[in-house]
């Protein structure tokens, strides 16, 4: 069976088919069957995915990018203001991150 998909490969710059073999089709029925099965298997899944994302999600969403540009951006007569933005979006990520952590910890402790 041939099913012809739309290609995002000119957005991404990635090699793209635009042919949906079977074979695509059967991998992409087993990873969504296998994160099922895990969902199901797990009691209070949702509590250890708060957990992951409080711990995670704010470290790639305030701190990384902050720290990259603190690294990365030129100096300029704006450098310093950068600077101590970048730190500021650093402590209020890392508030939130402790916060949501402690939270999740709370609810799993609660939970399980």
């Amino acid at each position: 069976a041939v099913v012809s998909t739309q290609s995002t490969g000119g957005v991404v710059g990635a090699k793209s088919s635009k042919v949906m073999s079977s074979k695509r089709i059967a991998v992409r029925v087993l990873f969504v069957a296998g994160v099922v099965v895990i969902c199901e298997a797990i009691p209070r899944f949702d509590l250890i995915m708060a957990l992951i994302g409080g711990t995670t999600i704010n470290t790639a969403v305030f701190i990384l990018p902050s720290l990259f540009h603190i690294k990365l951006a030129k100096r300029d007569q704006w450098h310093t203001f950068k600077i101590v933005l970048d730190m500021l979006t650093m402590a209020f990520g890392g508030i939130a991150g402790c916060v949501c952590t402690y939270a999740a910890l709370a609810n799993l402790s609660k939970g399980l």
